[in-house]
């Protein structure tokens, strides 16, 4: 696996990269609010981006069956405690919101709004 040549590579030495990066300053001027997170470890480097993004202002949705940790307790426990900072979606949902938003802005009526996180969803 290799970022594409237009990829942005940011190397991060913490846990969460919005303590060891400049990417909330890059983020924000790319104009993001929202941000989707997946990867591993949940209740480590995930948990810490998590909570460090919203605690930056991002908006956060996490990827619940796109997470990996060393333990299915681990995993569950650290999405449990970090409901109240993301809204916690699966990837087939999140794929079902990218196509219809891509099916509205594709029409010809006016633009879609911008969809709310729900805190708390899971």
């Amino acid at each position: 696996l290799r970022p594409a040549e237009d990829e942005i590579v940011i190397p991060k030495g913490s846990s969460s990269p919005f303590i060891s990066t400049n990417i909330a300053y890059l983020l924000r001027n790319l104009q993001c609010e929202q941000l989707v997170v997946l990867g591993g470890l949940t209740d480590q480097c995930v948990d810490s981006t998590v909570r460090d993004a919203c605690d930056t202002g991002f908006l956060v949705t996490l990827v619940t069956d796109a997470c990996i940790t060393h333990t299915a307790e681990r995993h569950r426990s650290a999405l449990a405690n970090n409901g109240g900072y993301c809204r916690q979606a699966t990837t087939a949902s999140i794929l079902s919101e990218l196509r219809q938003l891509d099916s509205r802005l594709a029409g010809s009526g006016p633009p879609a709004a911008k969809p709310q996180p729900r805190f708390g969803d899971k």
